[in-house]
């Protein structure tokens, strides 16, 4: 006897085009990309999710170096909460503990402002929802794009730490956005919605962060919320 398999290789990367549809670089067909796919749509009902191709360098999380909890009480405590947190868009629109909408706060949240007034370049289908920072558990989703997966720990420590990937991690990021012709953003301290709690009162709520860094490892932990060299890569629904 002789057996056929029909194997399915699902594609490393996805984009997501200015029509709304979805598929690989290779069947873009004078389609136009804005965005990589980190959640697939999986009914008329669900939300696929994607990130910028752009991505918008040295606005901070906020102006005020404060570190008041603006979220949710209580505040994840390690990473494995944080990553747990899909809600970058509510962060962004909806009004925080302070009664502040961030999203239209130019001056005093400037990466909240920005990922919100995003614009792609090209005019894009109505299907394609409004452009927000994304939560740390929705850059997760991004990283797993790249790395299958990778879940960060609740032991794993909130200050800056190191965790390694598997050889051409950093190299398969990079391409997903070079071969679009976007700039790299290895090396970016690519800030998220949700906070943490830095572990003292002195500490207070801190924003989260990853980095794409060199040794194929992610750079990730809490970071101040005026750091300068903070990175926006906005998300949006589908």
């Amino acid at each position: 006897h002789s057996y056929t398999w029909k194997v399915n290789i699902r594609p490393s990367v996805l984009y997501l085009f200015s029509d709304g549809t979805v598929g690989t670089l290779g069947d873009a067909d004078g389609r136009h990309p804005i965005g990589i796919v980190v959640k697939e749509k999986t009914s008329e009902s669900d939300k696929g999710t994607a990130c910028a191709l752009d991505i918008l360098a040295a606005y901070p999380w906020k102006n005020v170096q404060d570190h008041i909890e603006e979220n949710v009480s209580p505040s994840p405590t390690n990473m494995a909460e944080a990553a747990a947190d899909m809600n970058g868009e509510n962060w962004t629109y909806n009004a925080n503990l302070q009664g502040v909408v961030r999203a239209n706060e130019s001056t005093t949240y400037p990466g909240f402002y920005q990922a919100a007034h995003y614009n792609p370049g090209v005019p894009t289908a109505s299907s394609i929802g409004r452009w927000y920072l994304p939560s740390y558990g929705e850059l997760i989703k991004f990283v797993q794009v790249f790395q299958k997966g990778f879940t960060p720990t609740a032991t794993e420590s909130v200050s800056p730490h190191y965790d390694q990937m598997s050889t051409g991690f950093e190299t398969k990021v990079q391409n997903a956005f070079t071969q679009v012709s976007k700039p790299t953003i290895n090396g970016q301290f690519i800030i998220s919605s949700t906070q943490i709690y830095g572990g003292t009162p002195s500490m207070g709520f801190r924003p989260t962060y990853i980095n794409i860094w060199s040794g194929d490892q992610l750079y990730t932990g809490h970071c101040w919320n005026t750091i300068a060299n903070g990175s926006i890569l906005p998300f949006v629904h589908f």
